[in-house]
């Protein structure tokens, strides 16, 4: 168990596990980032009369652009996250600055939970989504690239046996 305590849980509520997206899609983002630093270097080895006046300037402006887009790009990764406590399993959803959604399936509920692997790069790398059908209005939840996701899938489908049959969580 984890001792995290988040301002959300219930007082009969234990931390069983937290999980972040993989960091593979947090690379790919900075990599994105990276590409667009390098494009005027680029734009300049293809024309460097018209352009080479212009390239400090531009670094000038690119280069805290970039470092402002590698924080938030970070930021905006490490402030979503997955938990999986003894009564539901909980979304956190969070832009800095603009808002925070949460949205969870409790044990109860949940009717089926279905891993998803969205592309054969997923599978390498190590992730999955994990679909996770509820009875009710909300019908479905989606964990979006889980590190480990079989795992997890493995540990809420224990929970929600270990809840039916009344024990205290492992």
């Amino acid at each position: 168990m984890i001792q995290t305590r988040f301002s959300w849980l219930r007082q009969d509520e234990v931390v069983l596990s937290f999980h972040r997206r993989h960091p593979y899609l947090l690379a790919l983002r900075l990599l994105l980032v990276a590409f667009l630093l390098t494009l005027p270097a680029a734009l300049w080895v293809f024309s460097p009369a018209s352009f080479g006046r212009l390239l400090p300037l531009a670094y000038l402006f690119l280069s805290p652009l970039a470092a402002l887009l590698f924080m938030w790009f970070y930021l905006d990764w490490q402030n979503d996250y997955y938990v999986v406590t003894n009564k539901r399993v909980v979304h956190v959803e969070k832009v800095m600055l603009l808002y925070e959604e949460r949205s969870e399936a409790l044990l109860g509920r949940i009717q089926n939970v279905t891993l998803v692997s969205p592309h054969a790069l997923a599978r390498i790398v190590g992730f999955a989504n994990l679909v996770i059908e509820t009875a009710g209005a909300k019908g479905k939840m989606v964990l979006t690239a889980l590190p480990q996701a079989e795992r997890v899938q493995e540990e809420i489908l224990a929970q929600m046996e270990r809840s039916q049959r009344g024990e205290a969580p492992q």
